[in-house]
């Protein structure tokens, strides 16, 4: 976790209200003006607190995000360009945040922030990025390498947001010579 103190009392007053409401029940059906004005507090709080990357899975502000928009930012985005209020800009310019923010695409960090923020660029069609390998793409991978290596997999481990990796012999008697 990477709770980071409100800033003063009107980050403090938002970051209260936006988690009572994702709290109270299901995220609305439609877009509209309530969750436009969800969306712009929160991009206030982000602007305020001057977060623009966060490792955090359980920071309530990437949390909101997800609960807010995923599956739907598409729409949202949409929804707010054909409004032009000054909360759907304010809305509008978080997004841009997240979706200009440039994540690791290693194997671990990558996954963690496809997990966290990739999945806003990928519903945005954002040049140049694509989706991580699930893992039983990744698994076919790494048994096609291992065969080829003559290495034994004695099983699996996974990091929690999609990375797999081969538990192996820790030795290199096993694989074939080059």
């Amino acid at each position: 976790m990477s709770y980071e103190k409100p800033k003063n009392k009107e980050a403090a007053d938002i970051e209260s209200r936006l988690k009572k409401v994702r709290r109270a029940g299901k995220r609305p059906r439609t877009i509209g003006p309530r969750l436009v004005g969800w969306m712009a507090d929160w991009a206030r709080y982000r602007n305020i607190q001057e977060r623009w990357g966060s490792a955090g899975t359980d920071d309530w502000d990437v949390v909101f995000l997800q609960w807010a928009l995923k599956g739907r930012v598409k729409q949202f985005v949409d929804h707010c360009e054909a409004q032009e209020t000054p909360e759907s800009k304010l809305a509008l310019k978080g997004i841009k945040q997240v979706y200009d923010f440039v994540w690791p695409h290693t194997s671990t960090c990558g996954y963690i922030f496809a997990y966290l923020w990739g999945w806003l660029q990928l519903e945005l069609e954002k040049p140049g990025e694509t989706r991580p390998s699930t893992p039983l793409e990744q698994m076919k991978t790494i048994r096609k390498w291992a065969k080829e290596s003559g290495t034994k997999i004695n099983g699996w481990t996974s990091d929690g947001f999609g990375g797999v990796r081969a538990i192996v012999d820790s030795t290199l008697t096993n694989r074939k010579e080059a």
